[in-house]
């Protein structure tokens, strides 16, 4: 052979060299973005190795602190396997005849370089072994493979070559018998390959083998058994192996540390596909964490958190190159598809299996979820045909165990839910009148763990569930069980709905009445200790009706759970005693004898009555004054000429007094005995008492106490000084509500007395002083000042409404100006600042603030305002550019602007943490959520209006807001009234333009004052607004140099480091009013100081 034949030959081997290079360094590469894959991958290759090419292999693993070694007892290498791990070639991996005919042997591997993978552990892999060559005969070699150098393509060609040379020149020994000698891989640790953390001896995970080595047997059955040393920490062993099998059954012996285990599954095969699961008993245990859900006879790393219900198997699988992943893709994956196709049938054998043993825990099969790695197409196949699949099968398998112990299907199963979390207490109550459809308690977590409710919507059992359960009964005497047990199941039943929805009363029929029918909590009345005799007499009137009272009435056992509002009291039903008798008296033509009995009854229960005489004259209008005369139609010719002897007496009326009164006949004779004496008794007994109740209530004092602790503050300021306590509130002083100091010496004493009566005739309005003040007074020196503050609140003179209204039109219009708003934008801002502004000025103290935050995914945003009670309000819109096509009724969109999302209303009360309330937007615009607020946050009835009108030239033209909140006791006819007023009122912005142009040259209170005299000028004297306690709504940001400090120190010494040196200076710009704040370094320096 000539030079130049030789030099071929060297080409030609560098060359595939070069191939096998290029090949390697790509191979080891992706173990970088890889090794927490990598970390749990390494060991399944190496018993991919052992398996494949061998009928049976026994497989040991031996983990020390410097190193780990794996040896298995298979057939020895042929020289081309040993050269393969020296220098990978890629005719393995290309040539697909040989791989479906690896597979039709049952081997696991399709590519010759996956034993690549192992590098993980090291740099370093030292193999040794035997190989058999062409003649039978066996020789022993070993070799170091140092894959170190793998990213300089030159060196590692050479070092393939050199290793190669190696190899071909050794004198290998002989042997004559396989048996004595095992295949190994030996991995030094602590010398990883370049770039990748050193792998140490703690980070082989050995629990993750054991946990996940079962399982993966169950597929791979030329593995006969695996052994584990662990000499990291001692001397630790475990060992597996195989110990009998069935058609379904499989069994294992597991030894560890001396402790013999033995672990069963059930195993199940379709077409290509298989599956297992572990059992004890007749019980399914779980899958183990972090194990991957589908298998290729080996776990497929990166697979574990699919929403795959069970593990998948198939060496029919077409992985992703480097396994860790399954495409389904119809056009480049169709096998794969088919054995997706293929796995719902595998879990309808599952699941037969399951429902024909009766296996308890099957929610351990059942965790499906629309989640998938991969590329869109294969997670839309995924779902559309494996969690669909699974989910049909599923749903028609009695698998769950209910409470009363027998196995019904998934589909009719009900699983309590509130909020996203399970509800111990929704399945107590659920319980009592749904167990044939609840798991079993003890089931109970696991089955909603288990369940995604997004794909099993109709599995959920809510609150509304167990209302509409209770409605339909109708009665408590439906319930099938003891009367006692239904109240005590069901006043607990109806506080937990309250706490889950306090106003479903008013929706559902819940509640029971006296007769045991349930009712909603509008029809329904409080029992206030309505005597007995009334109810009957009610009952025997309205008969004909066919109404009895205690329809009306919440049976008593139910008082505590206090979800009726409006009570029956004795003036209630006696009134409408009266109303009945009159109406029966007139049909009748004054004939009484259909109802005697009734009139003799009430006549008795009056003359035993110890009720005032004018609460009766009151109550029974019609009948007390006529009550003699129906008496005296009812009587006998003898008893009548008896009581014609009294009445000519000339004392009927004080001896019909004394025959009802409760009194002895001793008692009588000592009355007349000392008649003289009875002037001076009545006197000491009787005494003129003036009630105001309705004129102010408790909340009208504490609504005055405010008022004029906002004032006392402003006239004694802390600045001077002063400090101005609530007694009344904070230490519940019984003498004066205020006190105001100066540096520990009292200024003066006041006291704060609220009417709801008009301006107009204050000074005439009598207050009353309680005991505990005069005396008080006496002892005060005449220098120290006793001050009585008369308070009028702006309500209605019928004490039913409180109103709150302002003109904004200044502050809008800065605000606009400020942020350079759209005209869209500066309608949103607009209405939240004036809100906002309103909801300020109701904060009890000056220095409490609250913050508005409109939030939604619409262009707009976010608009947010904050408040205090001083009426200072400031705010900003995230997207001031924001704009839209007008509505169709011509309007500015700003409900489109902000789309779906939520109101956060959040109160900073000085308290040690801030209120927050936080709703779904109803329209956003703004009025309409912010009144939805009130009446879900803070369960109080509000109207609101709000609007800022935008002039031709972008200018504010008006703007402007209105609150009107119902009070405590609120009547009928006043709330008739604001309705109609507001179905009738124009535009606000409209009402105020007109203010504003009648009013020029006014100040801004009397411009106000004009406004509310506008807005309620048609409303009926009996419910106009007497006075307005108003207070200006300004513009003002405090922000301050100061504060963007602290909002420096906030972002740590680390980042303003990074600033100091990277950019030398820094520009804050608030939000909220847009000035900008410089800071120079030193600036920046100072700060870096103090907080370091």
């Amino acid at each position: 052979m000539g030079k130049e034949n030789n030099e071929i030959k060297q080409t030609v081997q560098l060359q595939l060299q070069s191939a096998s290079a290029k090949r390697l360094q790509e191979k080891l590469s992706l173990i970088k973005n890889r090794v927490e894959l990598s970390k749990k991958r390494w060991f399944w290759e190496l018993l991919q190795n052992a398996s494949d090419y061998n009928d049976k292999v026994s497989v040991r693993l031996v983990v020390n602190n410097d190193k780990v070694e794996f040896y298995h007892d298979g057939a020895p290498f042929s020289i081309t396997d040993a050269l393969n791990l020296i220098s990978p070639n890629s005719d393995k991996d290309n040539d697909d005849s040989n791989q479906t005919e690896q597979r039709k042997k049952g081997n696991i591997g399709k590519f010759g370089t996956g034993l690549v993978s192992t590098h993980i552990l090291s740099s370093i892999m030292k193999v040794h072994g035997l190989f058999v060559n062409e003649e039978k005969r066996l020789f022993e070699f070993s070799f170091d493979l140092d894959r170190s150098c793998f990213e300089d393509k030159l060196a590692l060609v050479n070092q393939m070559s050199e290793a190669t040379e190696k190899f071909s020149n050794t004198q290998f020994d002989e042997v004559a018998d396989a048996s004595y000698c095992q295949t190994s891989f030996s991995y030094i640790l602590n010398h990883p390959l370049p770039k990748l953390p050193a792998m140490t001896s703690s980070d082989i995970d050995l629990d993750y083998l054991y946990s996940v080595l079962p399982y993966t047997l169950c597929f791979m059955d030329r593995v006969v058994s695996v052994t584990i040393e662990d000499n990291r920490n001692g001397n630790h062993s475990y060992k597996i192996e195989r110990k009998s099998q069935t058609e379904n059954q499989l069994s294992f012996s597991v030894m560890k540390d001396g402790c013999l285990e033995e672990l069963d599954f059930a195993v199940f095969c379709y077409n290509d596909t298989s599956t297992a699961f572990q059992y004890q008993e007749n019980h399914i245990m779980p899958y183990p964490e972090g194990m991957s859900r589908m298998f290729c006879g080996l776990p497929l790393v990166g697979m574990e958190n699919i929403g795959m219900p069970f593990i998948l198997n198939s060496l029919e699988f077409e992985p992703e190159q480097e396994r860790d992943g399954i495409a389904f893709d119809p056009t480049a994956n169709p096998e794969n598809l088919k054995i997706l196709k293929d796995s719902v049938h595998l879990f309808e054998i599952v699941l037969n299996y399951v429902e024909k043993n009766k296996l308890r825990n099957a929610y351990h099969l059942t965790k499906m979820a629309k989640r998938y790695n991969g590329s869109q197409t294969s997670r839309t196949k995924f779902c559309e045909v494996g969690i669909e699949g699974y989910k049909q099968q599923l749903m028609k398998r009695a698998i769950v165990k209910n409470s009363d112990g027998d196995f019904i299907p998934f589909s009719q199963v009900r699983i309590p839910f509130r909020d996203s979390q399970a509800d111990v207490k929704l399945y107590g109550q659920a319980h009592f009148v749904a167990s044939s459809v609840l798991p079993v308690e003890e089931d109970y977590q696991a089955w909603f763990d288990a369940t995604d409710f997004v794909l099993f919507k109709d599995q959920e059992y809510t609150y509304q569930m167990l209302a509409d359960k209770i409605q339909s009964t109708a009665s408590l005497y439906s319930f099938g069980k003891g009367v006692d047990e239904v109240n005590n199941w069901l006043k607990e039943s109806l506080a937990y709905l309250k706490d889950c929805n306090k106003y479903i009363f008013a929706e559902k029929s819940l509640i029971p009445n006296q007769l045991g029918e349930l009712k909603k909590n509008s029809e329904l009345y409080v029992d206030n200790a309505l005597p007995n005799e009334l109810k009957t007499i009610y009952n025997q009137l309205y008969e004909y009706k066919g109404e009895k009272i205690e329809t009306e009435l919440m049976d008593k056992t139910y008082d505590s759970v206090d979800v009726v509002n409006q009570a029956y009291d004795v003036e209630k039903i006696s009134r409408k005693i009266d109303d009945e008798i009159a109406d029966i008296y007139i049909a009748n033509k004054g004939d009484i004898s259909k109802i005697a009995h009734s009139l003799n009854e009430l006549y008795k229960w009056m003359s035993a009555s110890d009720l005032a005489k004018e609460k009766l004259q009151s109550w029974y209008k019609w009948y007390y004054p006529r009550r003699a005369t129906l008496m005296v139609d009812m009587l006998s010719d003898t008893q009548r000429e008896q009581a014609l002897i009294i009445a000519q007496s000339g004392k009927l009326e004080a001896l019909a007094s004394l025959a009802s009164a409760d009194l002895t006949k001793d008692e009588l004779a000592l009355l007349v005995a000392n008649i003289k004496k009875l002037p001076v008794a009545l006197s000491l007994l009787l005494g003129d008492s003036v009630d105001d109740s309705s004129f102010a209530n408790l909340a009208e004092g504490d609504y005055g106490e405010e008022i004029v602790y906002k004032k006392l503050k402003g006239l004694y300021p802390k600045s001077e000084g002063y400090s101005v306590i609530w007694a009344s509130r904070d230490t519940n002083e019984p003498c004066y509500d205020f006190v105001v100091k100066q540096n520990d010496n009292v200024v003066c004493y006041c006291d704060a007395k609220t009417t709801k009566r008009g301006i107009t005739n204050a000074d005439s309005i009598p207050f009353f002083m309680r005991r505990s003040q005069w005396e008080f007074l006496q002892t005060l020196s005449p220098d120290t000042p006793y001050y009585m503050s008369k308070v009028v609140t702006g309500i209605d003179r019928s004490g039913s409404f409180r109103v709150y209204v302002t003109i904004t039109t200044d502050t809008v219009a800065k605000a606009a100006e400020i942020h350079k708003t759209t005209p869209l934008a500066t309608a949103g801002l607009g209405r939240v600042l004036t809100g906002a502004g309103l909801m300020g000025l109701m904060l009890k103290n000056e220095g409490d603030r609250l913050t508005v935050q409109f939030k939604g995914d619409g262009p707009a945003g976010q608009i947010l305002a904050t408040a205090d009670g001083r009426g200072n309000v400031k705010g900003y819109i995230a997207n001031p550019d924001v704009d839209l096509p007008l509505t169709d009724r011509g309007k500015l969109d700003v409900g489109g602007s902000l789309g779906i999302g939520q109101l956060t209303v959040i109160k900073d009360l000085g308290l040690k943490e801030p209120y927050m309330g936080q709703i779904d937007l109803v329209s956003g615009e703004i009025a309409d959520d912010l009144t939805a607020y009130y009446y879900i946050s803070e369960q109080q009835n509000t109207s609101i209006a709000l609007g800022v009108k935008i002039d031709v030239d972008y200018s504010v033209k008006a703007a402007g807001g209105l609150f009107i909140q119902m009070l405590p006791d609120a009547q009928e006819g006043a709330i008739d009234a604001l309705e109609a007023m507001i179905a009738d009122m124009k535009p606000l912005t409209s009402i105020i333009e007109d203010v504003q142009a009648a009013g020029a040259g006014k100040s801004d209170t009397g411009l106000v004052e004009a406004l509310m005299d506008e807005i309620f000028k048609d409303m009926p004297e009996d419910y106009r607004v007497s006075k307005l306690a108003e207070a200006e709504i300004n513009w003002h940001c405090d922000c301050s140099v100061e504060r963007l400090e602290k909002a420096l120190m906030t972002i740590g010494v680390k980042d303003l480091k990074e600033i100091i040196e990277e950019d030398g200076q820094a520009e804050l710009t608030c939000q909220f009013c847009t000035k900008k704040y410089h800071f120079d370094k030193a600036h920046l320096e100072a700060i870096l100081e103090a907080i370091s």
